[in-house]
């Protein structure tokens, strides 16, 4: 390096010192938040038991799905309704 080119980069390393040091302590800390969150699921505790009326609905909502998509288990019928993936 010539004699110009330390000060340029003891400016640089002057100037970004602390965003680095920020961003250092970051990566390290990053892992320890994301290991903390592993001890609850909020799937479950958000998931209730359903009632029986909301079960019957279900099941009739299901029962329609599958009569609706019963003709497409033929891809020919499927390509005939223009189905794309």
């Amino acid at each position: 390096m010539s004699d110009k080119q330390v000060p340029l980069v003891r400016k640089l390393a002057t100037h970004f010192r602390y965003p680095i040091i920020c961003t250092l302590v970051l990566l390290g800390v990053w892992p320890f938040c994301t290991m903390a969150q592993d001890d609850h699921s909020h799937h479950e505790s958000q998931q209730q038991e359903l009632t029986a009326e909301q079960k019957s609905q279900q099941s009739a909502l299901i029962k329609k799905v599958r009569e609706a998509t019963e003709r497409f288990k033929d891809v020919a019928e499927a390509e005939r309704e223009r189905y794309a993936p």
